[in-house]
């Protein structure tokens, strides 16, 4: 027997891997493909003459009919996402396509739904965006230690920023030191305890639990015994069993304190255990710095602070690796062929994975930088350089992000030669170009100039752009600082490259500044010690 064009289509539309129901308008279901069934996990021949809106609850019911009633013959489709609930109560992300299917009388003859299963894509998404979230927290306590020299204000603002992180509703930093090979508490911050915590007690505790003549031993039982203490504690006082957390802060050759923390009801996860170890980690590097500054010459010092900054960055760049290859690696894995995704589906994908991971990617970059021009501060490999052609060199490598801006350079007539290490200073003009280019609308000019003014040389980036709030512009330089506006919100960057930017120019014994007023521009300027022929 000859199959019909409806038996036809039926055999065809079996055959997708997409879920897809066809109904009438009062809810009969007319037609549900395998999968569609082996989804639900429902019988066909149960299914089809069922009521849709009889085996779903009334509110989804509501939100199906609301779907529905959006379709007319001049606009029969719509996409959205739902979150539906299967027999065995699992919950799954599906995206639907709703199509209508109208008589020449423009009456709804039938509804036709295509679902697909996105919820490993919505797992992913969630993922990248609490993996940004969390980075973006990491920044803040970086910073917070980094401008902090008091070291109660510090350890009580890196201690609140870090359980508003890893999401704990309680915790406590504390710095012990050795006397007499015993352990003693020198200094604490606590948060979600009583005010009338008993630190003595903990002091005690450390004294009788641990002998600080091992140190290897003293490493790995500092966190635990702080625990044991605190979960005695916090059981004494609260009705519940807390879950518990802790991590030593390490310095260079010793165990300086620990970092800890508790939940409510919920256990801690191998992730949260994860991050309070580089908060810890990087605290421990701070302290340490503190402790340096107090005991140290000032020369000796200032040598110091700067190591210990550059391997913080250093090490926040390593926790930010992670993230960026998990974006690359899914960016590779979409673009195989056998993922079987919509094209429009698999281009945004793309594009969003691409987007952040450029951001990722940016943010390595610039804390890099600053770890390279720190460290060689005091060997920066100077040679003879032509400023001009320095420039047109740095215009030349961003000149499609320029395409559509007008770029006038004006140098006097003699050449302005220049004793600098070359990579750096055309950083510092790709920096501050980029930004120029970034901020300014498009067909607007950028002019560069080039001055000598007494024994300096100085070069003026003029925009016609957004301009900087004159409150904004002392901050300007700062590291993560970023213009509090919308359009540079959407901009990639974490406010790192005008830091970098001026930590290479006072490397070279220069300076850098900036003029702008709101809606007419900025004007950059920096100055480098003049070399001539």
């Amino acid at each position: 027997m000859m199959k019909t064009s409806e038996d036809r289509y039926r055999s065809i539309i079996d055959d997708q891997p997409d879920v897809i129901r066809r109904f009438l308008p009062d809810g009969t279901i007319t037609f549900a493909n395998d999968a569609y069934c082996n989804f639900f996990k429902r019988r066909k021949d149960l299914l089809v003459g069922d009521n849709l809106f009889h085996m779903v609850s009334k509110e989804v019911e509501d939100s199906i009919r609301q779907s529905l009633s959006d379709l007319t013959p001049e606009n029969p489709v719509k996409t959205y996402e739902r979150l539906v609930q299967l027999r065995d109560g699992e919950l799954r992300w599906v995206q639907w396509i709703d199509r209508a299917i109208f008589d020449e009388k423009n009456n709804v003859l039938e509804y036709q739904s295509t679902g697909r299963d996105i919820t490993d894509l919505k797992n992913t998404q969630h993922e990248l965006s609490r993996r940004n979230s969390e980075l973006a927290a990491l920044n803040a306590i970086v910073n917070t230690l980094i401008e902090s020299r008091d070291l109660k204000q510090m350890l009580e603002a890196a201690l609140e920023k870090a359980l508003a992180v890893i999401e704990l509703d309680g915790g406590w930093i504390y710095l012990v030191q050795e006397d007499h090979n015993k352990i003693r508490l020198v200094q604490a911050a606590q948060r979600g305890l009583r005010e009338d915590s008993p630190e003595r007690s903990l002091e005690i505790f450390l004294e009788d639990g641990l002998d600080a003549s091992d140190p290897e031993y003293f490493s790995r039982c500092l966190a635990t015994t702080v625990n044991a203490f605190h979960h005695g504690y916090l059981a004494s006082i609260l009705d519940f069993q807390p879950w518990m957390v802790s991590a030593p802060l390490q310095g260079r050759d010793q165990v300086l304190g620990v970092l800890g923390g508790y939940c409510k009801g919920r256990k801690i996860t191998s992730q949260q255990e994860e991050i309070l170890t580089t908060i810890a980690r990087q605290i421990g590097v701070t302290v340490e710095n503190i402790q340096l500054v107090k005991k140290n010459s000032e020369i000796a010092v200032i040598q110091e602070v700067n190591r210990i900054r550059s391997e913080l960055i250093a090490n926040v760049s390593h926790e930010m690796k992670t993230p960026l290859g998990l974006i690359t690696i899914m960016a590779t894995s979409l673009l195989r062929e056998e993922v079987k995704l919509k094209p429009e589906m698999r281009r945004q994908l793309l594009r969003d994975i691409h987007n952040e991971a450029g951001k990722l990617n940016e943010i390595v970059d610039n804390l890099l930088s600053i770890s390279s021009v720190e460290a060689r501060k005091e060997r920066l490999q100077k040679e003879d350089c032509n400023l001009e052609r320095l420039v047109q060199r740095a215009i030349r490598t961003l000149s499609a992000q320029a395409s559509d801006h007008r770029i006038v350079v004006d140098f006097p007539d003699r050449p302005f030669v220049i004793k600098v290490e070359e990579g750096q200073i055309e950083q510092v003009v790709r920096n501050l170009l980029s930004n120029a280019v970034k901020y300014s609308p498009p067909g607007s000019t950028i002019s560069i100039f080039g001055d000598q003014i007494d024994n300096d040389v100085v070069i003026k980036i003029k925009d016609e752009g957004i301009g900087i709030p004159a409150y904004d512009i002392p901050h300007i330089f700062e590291r993560f600082f970023r213009v509090d506006d919308e359009r540079v919100k959407q901009s990639a960057g974490v406010g790192l490259g005008l830091s970098i930017c001026k930590e290479i120019v006072e490397a070279h014994g220069g300076r850098i500044w900036v003029e702008s007023a709101l809606g007419m521009g900025s004007t950059f300027y920096f100055s480098l010690p003049y070399y001539s022929q």
